[in-house]
């Protein structure tokens, strides 16, 4: 669902089976990448973790965070003017809003 309404915002996605593959296809893409997508919960390491790793190369690459669980919207470093939490369940007008202003900040 959350490719499919990606690709109708018109990005062109690459998805990730994990955390782990995330990481290896940032690694691989990042000149390219200009929006990642993290939920919390992954099989490995969780978003936080994930989202630290990221930050290592790329301090200043939007990141949408989305969970279900909303008090982990708490952990979002309050330094980190680049990343944004979107509680599921989320529509398609909501996704649009948080990627545009995500995109928005300089």
């Amino acid at each position: 669902m959350l490719k499919a309404s990606y690709e109708g915002l018109d990005f062109d996605v690459i998805e990730a089976a994990d955390d782990e593959e995330c990481l290896v296809l940032f690694e691989l893409h990042k000149a390219s990448i200009v929006l990642v997508t993290l939920d919390i919960n992954m099989p490995k390491m969780n978003g936080w973790q994930c989202l630290q790793s990221i930050r290592q190369q790329s301090a200043k690459l939007p990141i949408l965070i989305i969970s279900g669980y909303d008090p982990e919207a708490k952990e979002i470093p309050v330094d980190d003017h680049h990343a944004h939490y979107l509680s599921k369940p989320f529509g398609l007008k909501q996704l649009k809003t948080a990627t545009e202003a995500l995109q928005a900040i300089e």
